[in-house]
């Protein structure tokens, strides 16, 4: 044999080796032995592929049907087992009461950061504190009324859009059943939505979805919804959750996730500058941007920072 064949045979050995002892050891210790268990499971695949073919969370009701609000499922790629819960007291306790003392995977954060930054939804115990203190005024009663103009003004442009699309007569437009016009609600609630997000968020019109800007995250958004419904979608997850350090290789589908953060810190910035020529260096404007860097300006927070706390509000992300 070969010691290129050796060298494979014993690098495979010890991975096995290494995902066999991995497993015992966490099940030995496992805090879930006393709750429930779903039934079955994969050898590889565990629960989560169950879970993941199942269309309208079917897996997942038919479970706690059985077992109760709470129930243990095996984890993909022989990782530790997962706890399933619909217990509002419990949610309550994780999210609400004691969130601290839950962290977020260590697989999940660089993606979260890769894609919208060291944000809220990224951040951890102190930090995250901070960013939440700092974001609390500008969600204030009074706040949030004056946002309430950007949602109507966007709500009432985007019917007369979708109005005059359907209206529009070419044959591209018509469905099969005569009149009938086909179209895609995903696309026309992102565009809505990103308008608002990007009004309230930056001060900016994406003019609903028609700028470029506007065009290439919901292309970007598109791209990772459409990811996460293919087999390659269900996998990579849990491959990097058993190997976490493939998050800091330079591949090209988990860079390409950037593309909304990168969009947001270069539009966002380009909205800044203007903003500080147009009013002799100050900031002003009633939006989520100017407020923060108003509020941060005097402890030297980053730009950069504050622009990654406007890209977390699109709810497809």
């Amino acid at each position: 044999m070969s010691p290129l064949y050796i060298q494979l045979f014993l690098t495979a050995s010890a991975l096995a080796l290494y995902i066999v002892i991995r497993r015992w050891y966490r099940s030995s210790t496992s805090g879930l032995k006393s709750v429930p268990r779903a039934a079955g499971g994969h050898w590889l695949w565990g629960h989560e592929k169950d879970a993941w073919e199942t269309p309208d969370a079917g897996f997942y009701i038919k479970n706690f049907d059985k077992c109760g609000q709470a129930f243990a499922m095996r984890g993909g790629l022989f990782s530790d087992d997962i706890l399933a819960i619909n217990d509002p007291a419990a949610l309550s306790h994780m999210f609400t009461k004691h969130p601290y003392n839950y962290p977020k995977s260590v697989s999940i954060r660089p993606l979260v950061e890769r894609i919208m930054g060291r944000s809220l939804l990224w951040a951890e115990g102190d930090e995250h504190k901070r960013q939440r203190a700092a974001l609390a005024p500008v969600f204030t009663h009074s706040m949030v009324k004056q946002m309430e103009f950007n949602v109507r003004d966007t709500s009432e442009r985007f019917v007369d859009m979708l109005k005059e699309h359907i209206s529009d007569d070419e044959p591209t437009n018509k469905g099969t059943g005569g009149d009938a016009v086909e179209i895609n609600v995903v696309d026309w609630t992102s565009r809505a939505t990103l308008q608002i997000i990007g009004s309230i968020g930056l001060g900016h019109d994406f003019r609903l979805g028609e700028t470029d800007d506007a065009k290439a995250i919901t292309q970007s958004l598109h791209e990772i919804a459409t990811t996460n419904m293919t087999p390659a979608g269900f996998i990579a997850p849990l491959v990097l959750r058993t190997f976490p350090f493939i998050t800091n290789l330079p591949i090209k589908a988990i860079q390409a996730q950037g593309t909304i953060k990168l969009v947001t810190q270069r539009l966002g910035k380009e909205i800044v500058e203007e903003n500080r020529r147009a009013n002799c260096g100050e900031i002003k404007g009633k939006d989520l941007l100017s407020t923060l860097l108003r509020l941060e300006d005097a402890r030297g927070e980053q730009l950069d920072r504050m622009l990654d706390h406007v890209s977390i509000y699109h709810p497809r992300l």
